[in-house]
């Protein structure tokens, strides 16, 4: 499988072992059935993914001072990545519309404007993307690692956060704009 968004250095297999708490996984390396500690961006519940054996994907080992030498990226699935470093997502949006992938939102090779980091109210939206000939859209990027059937979900716990961030999508198409959750 090929990744959209490239990783600096290459990564290195494991496969998960537990999870003590929401921000560390335990995983042993593929190639010398070593058990290593590893940090968890993604605070999720992640029950689909993080399973006994499952195989994971690894960067590191980082040196001292940080405490755990590793971290946990992607988790492998039938015929996916999942990515599990959250703050990554929103490099994607720029790459998918590139590549055509989102033609609701930018019909391929469509010029366009995007405009990350844009406030709006008393919220800060991840982008405003500005399509030639179109009305802008508002999006909010949100990493979605929970999977039921072909159907991706976010997100995969109760979250008032996310809830203010709907809500806020919701008003801006109510007030006649476009926005989207991506």
């Amino acid at each position: 499988m090929e990744l959209l968004l490239p990783f600096p250095r290459p990564l290195t297999p494991a496969r998960f072992v537990e999870r003590p708490h929401r921000f560390a996984v335990r995983c042993r390396l593929e190639a010398d059935d070593a058990n290593v500690e590893c940090h968890l961006p993604d605070p999720g519940r992640l029950t689909d993914l993080l399973t006994p054996g499952r195989r994971l994907w690894l960067e590191g080992p980082f040196p001292p001072p940080r405490r755990l030498p590793w971290s946990v990226v992607l988790a492998e699935t039938p015929g996916a990545f999942v990515h599990l470093v959250p703050a990554r997502a929103n490099a994607l949006l720029p790459l998918a519309l590139q590549a055509g992938a989102l033609p609701d939102l930018l019909p391929p090779d469509t010029p366009h404007a995007l405009q990350a980091e844009v406030t709006r109210g008393d919220a800060r939206l991840d982008f405003l993307l500005t399509p030639e000939d179109a009305a802008p859209v508002l999006i909010e990027v949100k990493a979605a690692a929970l999977r039921r059937g072909r159907a991706v979900c976010w997100p995969d716990a109760p979250s008032q956060r996310a809830l203010k961030h709907l809500r806020h999508l919701r008003a801006q198409v109510e007030a006649g704009r476009r926005a989207a959750l991506v």
